[in-house]
């Protein structure tokens, strides 16, 4: 009978132990996010705003050769500056401890 309490009050001790690892146990929350997306969202913006003033050229009567090749060229950096954006990523870890 003595046997039995002391393999009994070993695994109690066992769970005991076991217990607060699990309590104790830390938990890590990773979060990343995009800082600079609004000035991917501007040169998006500006581009739209040159099309759209382009295709207002376009339907004048009399459409003006020189702003024609301005907005292009505007719309042209515009669409390079859109196509070499580097994103900037702000990486956060979070830990949760009980």
């Amino acid at each position: 009978m003595d046997q039995r309490k002391k393999k009994i009050a070993k695994f109690e001790r066992e769970i005991q132990i076991l217990q607060s690892r699990l309590t104790n146990k830390k938990m890590s929350y990773v979060s990343e996010r995009i800082t600079n997306i609004s000035d991917l969202e501007n040169t998006i913006e500006n581009a739209y705003i040159h099309i759209q003033r382009l295709r207002d050229e376009l339907e004048k009567a009399e459409p003006s050769l020189t702003v024609i090749e301005e907005l292009a060229k505007n719309l042209h950096a515009n669409i390079l500056k859109a196509h070499d954006f580097e994103f900037c990523i702000e990486r956060r870890t979070t830990n949760y401890c009980e």
